[in-house]
């Protein structure tokens, strides 16, 4: 989260796991593999003046002992470099 808040896209990035079994799965039922999930974060890091991530709720359930299933759910303010601010949770 600390990485987040300073914009600093390759440190966020750097828990996740470079595997063929990563699956980033969003609200909207949508899902990337890791090149895919690198590659959104990271363009869309490049349109923010400002992100804070607030958790709500975070789950890791090991699902073999190589697979973990980890949910997050959490509030998300953002300011874009257009000045145009957002929340969602």
């Amino acid at each position: 989260m600390q990485s987040v808040e300073r914009l600093d896209i390759e440190s966020a990035l750097k828990p996740w796991s470079n595997s063929p079994d990563y699956l980033a799965i969003y609200p909207d039922g949508s899902y990337e593999d890791y090149y895919g999930f690198v590659s959104t974060n990271t363009e869309a890091f490049k349109q923010l003046n400002y992100m804070k991530e607030t958790t709500i709720k975070e789950e890791f359930r090991f699902l073999t002992k190589t697979q973990v299933l980890y949910t997050w759910f959490g509030k998300r303010e953002i300011e874009l470099k257009t000045g145009e601010k957002i929340e969602n949770d």
